[in-house]
């Protein structure tokens, strides 16, 4: 009998794609954290271009960083905001018009639908990042809680860079997908936010894994962006990427000072952070 133009059995076809079964499954993985890994580094870069931004408007304005936010008091309409002042950095467009975009504000990981919500319209580009202020002892942060400036205008300063003893170990912007952050808005706590469980005060989940409230569908991120941590942008505008339970602090610095308004030691948690989320050292 002529074997010459014998093909593959039933068994044999079998192992070969049990063979490709399982190095797909051993793959796929590898793949997909790769694939994760360069989202990361698109939104690290992201937080460095405006690290840089937010350097150079510093020294246009005597070390001095943007304004969170401003608004007109009487209808909460948004006068100016922080990623708006450091456009002309940046080189780059900043419109809130519904159907516009600007990536370097937009982790790529960052998939909450906006919508509606205080007059701003659903499809709103999205602004994955906000700056960080505190909620414990007061205005411990770099973003001072919102003030009345005249009848007509609420705002909400950073402070000067001189009043951050320590800006390597201090946050500057953190990431925060929530529904509400959009380019060019002040609302709700998408200009800022005190800490890495959202507007945190008050609430509570079943586990604090999450930078933001995973408490109502779609409107909150429920698992940190990057593989179990966020990337944070500091004051010396160095970017670390973090596990949110890594920042809490422990609520009394080097001095042995606390950090409620009492000067007694706080009892930290995500829910009020303190750590590089407040401006003092060693905490």
């Amino acid at each position: 009998m002529d074997r010459s133009k014998r093909g593959f059995t039933l068994i044999e076809l079998l192992v070969v794609i049990a063979i490709i079964a399982i190095l797909a499954a051993i793959l796929f993985p590898v793949f997909a954290t790769a694939r994760e890994k360069a989202r990361a580094s698109v939104c690290e870069s992201n937080l460095k271009q405006i690290g840089l931004a937010f350097g150079q408007y510093s020294q246009d304005y005597d070390e001095q960083w943007p304004m969170a936010y401003e608004y007109v008091t009487a209808t909460s309409a948004t006068v100016t905001d922080w990623d708006l002042l450091i456009q002309p950095y940046l080189k780059v467009a900043v419109s809130d018009a519904v159907g516009t975009s600007s990536s370097v504000f937009a982790c790529p990981d960052d998939t909450i639908t906006r919508a509606a919500s205080s007059g701003i319209p659903a499809g709103t580009p999205a602004r994955t990042y906000s700056l960080v202020r505190t909620a414990v002892g007061g205005n411990l942060g770099i973003v001072q809680l919102a003030v009345a400036g005249t009848t007509t205008y609420s705002y909400a300063p950073c402070i000067p860079i001189s009043q951050v003893p320590n800006v390597s170990g201090t946050f500057l912007i953190c990431e925060y997908p929530e529904k509400s952050n959009v380019l060019g808005h002040w609302n709700n706590e998408g200009a800022d936010v005190d800490c890495p469980s959202g507007g945190c005060a008050g609430r509570t989940a079943p586990t604090w894994v999450a930078q933001d409230y995973a408490l109502e569908s779609g409107e909150y991120a429920n698992v940190p962006l990057h593989n179990g941590g966020w990337n944070y942008l500091f004051c010396d505008y160095h970017v670390k990427w973090m596990r949110p339970e890594k920042t809490v602090g422990t609520g009394v610095n080097n001095s042995g000072k606390g950090v409620n308004s009492s000067g007694n030691s706080y009892t930290c948690s995500l829910a009020n952070p303190c750590g590089p989320w407040t401006v003092l050292d060693g905490d």
